[in-house]
């Protein structure tokens, strides 16, 4: 029989060490989404949020980035795995001559609850509660 500890120490160091690396940042482009979803990464989307982008911008791609901008943090708590994200989303047109022009940047903060349970010779994990302003 094996037991292993692990604290949030751990989490914590592996979270920086990734952030170091530049290993959390993420840029999600419509070419990336199989094409057969009917949702495609276009101003048509966003237009209908916010209408005003069509008239600037007619069925343009757009491309999304994601990325954390200080390491996440993580605490752990009875039979739950807390993970605290600090994050910038920015979504970009791309034009005709493939430059980027920023549409929205926005600051997120975000808590996720990660429930963590044994079951036979596996650690299963289950994300709920999560919160995001």
């Amino acid at each position: 029989m094996l037991c292993i500890g692990i604290s949030e120490y751990f989490f914590n160091s592996a979270a920086y060490a990734s952030f170091m690396a530049g290993a959390l940042s993420l840029d999600i482009a419509d070419n990336m989404i199989p094409h057969t979803s009917h949702l495609r990464l276009t101003t048509d989307v966003l237009a209908l949020f916010i209408p005003e982008i069509m008239a600037i911008y007619t069925s343009a791609p757009i491309l999304l980035h994601l990325s954390v901008h200080e390491p996440p943090q993580f605490a752990i708590e009875q039979d739950t795995l807390l993970l605290m994200l600090s994050a910038t989303m920015q979504i970009f047109a791309v034009l005709p001559n493939s430059s980027k022009e920023q549409l929205i940047h926005m600051r997120l903060q975000a808590t996720f609850t990660i429930g963590l349970r044994v079951s036979g010779q596996k650690i299963c994990g289950s994300i709920s509660d999560s919160k995001l302003c």
